[in-house]
């Protein structure tokens, strides 16, 4: 057999190992730098190769597949004020007993004047 026809990692699967790879590797970076994950939890990539001889053990067949564990989404979390309205449950995210802050009313626009063209 010639060095240039041995397998490698970078060749196997005629270079589909090594794309699945990648592929995998840019989706953990996307997860560790997503802010909605937890900066610290373990991510891993498994690259995994299945190799079946046939009965002459002259040839195999192979399957190449590659999966990431990843951090998963952190659950947002809020609070909710809940209470009995008029005989009905009512719940809100807003402290109903919070004092509002007075806004002033926002000034109208004045819709642009139209010119008359003379014809």
């Amino acid at each position: 057999m010639r060095t240039e026809e041995r397998v490698s990692l970078e060749n196997l699967g005629h270079g589909a190992a090594a794309e699945l790879f990648q592929k995998e590797l840019e989706n953990l970076i996307f997860n560790v730098v997503d802010p909605n994950t937890k900066p610290d939890a373990a991510r891993s990539i498994t690259l995994k190769l299945k190799v079946k001889p046939g009965k002459e053990r002259t040839m195999c067949n192979v399957e190449i597949s590659c999966e990431s564990k990843l951090a998963p989404v952190m659950p947002f979390e809020s609070t909710l004020f809940v209470g009995v309205e008029h005989g009905e449950a009512v719940a809100s995210e807003y402290n109903p007993n919070q004092q509002r802050i007075p806004f002033p009313e926002p000034i109208p626009e004045e819709k642009p004047k139209m010119l008359a063209l003379n014809k």
